[in-house]
């Protein structure tokens, strides 16, 4: 049977020839770049309820994605067809429970970390044919990681804890990260333990195995978290110690060197 890594070199060769500077972008994202925020307390859930601003204004679709046409993103869904998209800032089903993108359906990466997401799905329709990524969020304009940042109403020194600082730019910004998760067929998400940005030890693979043992985490959810990673990593993302949905493309020197940030 044909290994996992020797289908990754063929889909890359035969399936996805002629993505720009690939030997580059291939030799940089196969390292793990794993989040500085490595404190736990970071990251710990708050016994407060989370104090948000309305927000002043929402971005209209059609400027919105115009802006992402107009940074060369790509549409993931042209790509491939099977990945499946629920954009949870396009609604209020979020920690900050109001909507970010308004309307906009579409998720959008830059090229190559686009492609890497088609070749994930590729080989999890391989691996768990009925199974299919499910994106979270992808390229996120920094006009809108300011309005993320700008809603909570809270010390700048807490907002780090939910939010990048646009100052800093997320890969977001860049359309190198993207926020997954497993789905069947219908679009039902798969067990994972926790939903979208929970921020608590369950939601961190590094403690991963503390929860399991302690009977927080199914062995289901565990399973899936694995199968996840699995076709991402092998797709040429990298993971973070502190959000079991979240995988990088590159890092973030690579994207600041080679990237525009998505006005």
């Amino acid at each position: 049977m044909t290994s996992l890594k020797a289908t990754v070199c063929l889909l890359c060769v035969v399936t996805y020839l002629g993505c720009k500077n690939s030997n580059s972008v291939g030799n940089e994202t196969n390292k793990r770049f794993i989040s500085s925020e490595s404190n736990v307390d970071t990251l710990r859930a708050v016994s407060a309820p989370l104090k948000i601003k309305d927000f002043p204004r929402q971005e209209n679709i059609d400027t919105l994605e115009k802006r992402m046409i107009e940074a060369n993103l790509i549409d993931v869904s042209l790509l491939n067809p099977d990945i499946k998209v629920n954009l949870r800032y396009a609604s209020d089903s979020n920690f900050l429970n109001q909507a970010i993108y308004k309307s906009l359906k579409r998720a959008y990466l830059e090229e190559s970390a686009a492609k890497k997401l088609a070749i994930a799905q590729i080989l999890l329709t391989t691996e768990h044919p009925g199974t299919h990524i499910l994106v979270w969020d992808a390229a996120r304009p920094i006009s809108c990681q300011r309005i993320m940042w700008n809603a909570l109403d809270m010390p700048s020194i807490e907002k780090g804890r939910f939010v990048s600082n646009p100052r800093n730019h997320s890969l977001h910004n860049y359309g190198c990260a993207v926020d997954v998760t497993l789905c069947d067929s219908s679009g039902a998400p798969k067990e994972m333990g926790t939903d979208f940005d929970q921020f608590d030890s369950i939601a961190q693979p590094r403690y991963e195995w503390r929860m399991n043992y302690t009977g927080k985490l199914s062995d289901e959810a565990i399973r899936n978290r694995k199968i996840l990673r699995k076709v991402m990593i092998a797709a040429g993302f990298s993971t973070i110690s502190s959000e079991w949905w979240h995988f990088n493309s590159c890092s973030r020197e690579y994207a600041k060197a080679n990237y525009a940030v998505i006005e």
